[in-house]
């Protein structure tokens, strides 16, 4: 029998002990491998358009740093945004989210990127500088949310992160976007500096419930993805701060959120315009000032064409200089209308109350600015569903 000494034996087993280690090794790096190639779930929405989802699974949350073919891919499924309006032409970015059988790829932006860009005056440029003029699939400005298509053969497309359970503070990202809409794609690093949501409001936009990064973010990012280490796409970028006041402050919409509004875009079509929406949106905004002095009322200046106020009939729209005396919400009692200021905390605690919304009625008494003793008429409002149309 063969003996083996003491000292053989200890680096037989250190030998053993390296040999598990490299194999424990080599298993975890297989396991990362595999969880990054994790197959996303295929989401089936309107027209058949299919999304990519991914859900980790507990303990699988991606960090460290993106290869270089995940980054490549991220910036074959961007494109680059420009919208000819008829005062000026903006730039922006998106991302390739989702296609259909029908050879339709599907881009996710930002509402302000589009906003009111002529139907045809939308181009897309993608990652090897070919370019393509999109078509405009919905909008809503609320949650600054916008979906074009356009046609192709095999796009990259996104996947997308299917909750906010699954990012922490911290957690590597990069962003891909126009900057300055002049130089084409650019990747910047940074990490989410929160893992919660936080509400933001921005004047003449809106309140948003927003992540934070301090990725590098500039002009004409807007509508561009937030992705994570797997290059799965987390956000899309929305503000930030201006570097005056501080710096390294940007926010991002949540993915998962933009897509709810992506569903509603798709699955809902406007018979009229073709274009989708949102259910229960609605518009009644009005331009007014106070006329008179003891008694005073608020007098339309302007009826925005898209708002529910909007008309030519007299009995179901307001007109031009209409004098409004008093107003009434739903079934609610005639309250009098002293000024544009009490007009518009009516209508604001009515809101609050949930007593406006879409099918809903508001009646107002009102009376041409040729003279107050001029005969009254009533006006019956029937809130639409609001669309936003190009």
């Amino acid at each position: 029998m063969v003996r083996f000494s003491d000292s053989t034996k200890f680096v037989f087993m250190l030998f053993v002990c390296m040999l598990v280690s490299v194999c424990l090794s080599f298993s975890f790096c297989l396991f990362m491998q595999n969880k990054a190639k994790q197959t996303p779930e295929i989401i089936v929405m309107q027209d058949s358009v299919e999304i990519k989802q991914v859900e980790y699974k507990a303990g699988e949350i991606p960090n460290g740093v993106a290869s270089k073919t995940t980054i490549e891919n991220s910036l074959n499924s961007s494109v680059s945004i420009s919208a000819l309006s008829q005062n000026s032409m903006s730039s922006g970015s998106g991302t390739i989210i989702g296609s259909d059988n029908s050879g339709n790829y599907y881009v996710v932006t930002c509402h302000h990127v589009v906003e009111g860009a002529f139907s045809d005056g939308i181009q897309l440029t993608f990652n090897d500088g070919s370019k393509k003029y999109a078509t405009f699939v919905g909008s809503d400005p609320q949650t600054d949310v916008a979906v074009l298509k356009f046609e192709g053969t095999n796009q990259v497309v996104s996947e997308v992160i299917s909750n906010n359970n699954q990012i922490f503070a911290g957690e590597n990202i990069y962003v891909i976007g126009n900057s300055l809409g002049l130089y084409g794609f650019s990747v910047t690093t940074g990490c989410l500096s929160q893992q919660q949501e936080r509400q933001i409001t921005i004047e003449d936009f809106g309140t948003f419930d927003v992540l934070q990064t301090d990725s590098a973010v500039n002009h004409g990012v807007s509508g561009g993805g937030l992705f994570d280490t797997h290059g799965t796409l987390v956000g899309m970028i929305s503000c930030g701060y201006d570097n005056t006041v501080a710096q390294n402050i940007n926010f991002v919409l949540p993915i998962y959120k933009v897509m709810e509004v992506v569903q509603d875009l798709l699955e809902n079509k406007d018979s009229a315009t073709g274009y989708g929406y949102v259910p229960g949106r609605y518009n009644i905004d009005l331009y007014i000032a106070t006329w008179g002095n003891s008694p005073s009322y608020a007098i339309v200046t302007d009826v925005p064409t898209n708002s529910s106020f909007y008309g030519t009939d007299k009995a179901t729209s307001l007109q031009k200089y209409d004098l409004i005396k008093t107003i009434q919400i739903g079934d609610g009692i005639f309250q009098t209308v002293s000024s544009s200021s009490a007009l518009i905390q009516i209508i604001s605690d009515a809101k609050d109350h949930g007593d406006i919304d879409v099918n809903k009625t508001i009646t107002l008494k009102v009376c041409e600015n040729s003279g107050i003793n001029d005969i009254e008429r009533t006006v019956t409002i029937t809130i639409k569903q609001y669309v936003y149309a190009l």
